[in-house]
């Protein structure tokens, strides 16, 4: 944990200090989204064993468990709090969406290994190409929006569309797809061993 530790310091200290702007972030959160935490997903797939991707019942398991609290959220918004269709979707998926990508990443990487990784990369591709489309889809639906521009099928198509065309959820179904063919990185016998 103290190489993630380090680099939360370093970047808090950095910015206290003067020596990043604060107003940087959104620029440094941009850089995290479409390139660093894509190419971590698919470094990281890439030591995967292709028996450890194969587990259909661990991958279930992953995709029921993150989406029951999405779905007994949305419940209680909905049967308790009285809420409007987009208002329990959205708390359904502020209360189930996991922080996997960013800060389980370097956790369970630190923590477990290569195996950890599957772990982020099944949770990143649940909220990327089920939670979010269909949190979308219910805020469009309950707004009336679903009727504009060809139904609530041309709704899920397009917010499907929309998450797929992100690298965080491309590069890892990539790597997924070459780390079952066989691809995995060698370490090479000159480098020094990190």
């Amino acid at each position: 944990m103290l190489p993630v530790a380090f680099v939360v310091g370093l970047g808090l200290l950095a910015a206290h200090f003067g020596i990043i702007a604060k107003t940087s972030a959104p620029m440094f959160a941009d850089f995290v989204v479409r390139f660093a935490l894509p190419l971590a997903l698919l470094g990281g797939v890439l030591n995967i064993s292709p028996a450890a991707i194969e587990n259909g019942p661990y991958v279930l398991a992953m995709i029921v468990g993150l989406m029951i609290p999405y779905a007994v959220a949305f419940g209680v918004g909905k049967a308790i709090f009285r809420h409007s269709l987009g208002e329990s979707a959205l708390q359904a998926l502020v209360c189930a969406f996991p922080s996997m990508a960013y800060s389980g990443l370097p956790v369970l990487e630190a923590a477990v290994g290569p195996p950890g990784v599957l772990a982020v990369v099944v949770g990143n591709l649940v909220t990327s190409v089920i939670m979010i489309p269909l949190t979308l889809v219910l805020v469009q639906v309950g707004l009336g929006g679903a009727t504009v521009g060809g139904g609530t099928g041309a709704l899920v198509g397009r917010s499907l569309i929309d998450a797929v065309k992100q690298p965080v959820v491309w590069l890892p179904i990539i790597g997924t797809v070459l780390a079952l063919c066989g691809v995995h990185p060698r370490k090479c016998s000159r480098c020094p061993s990190t």
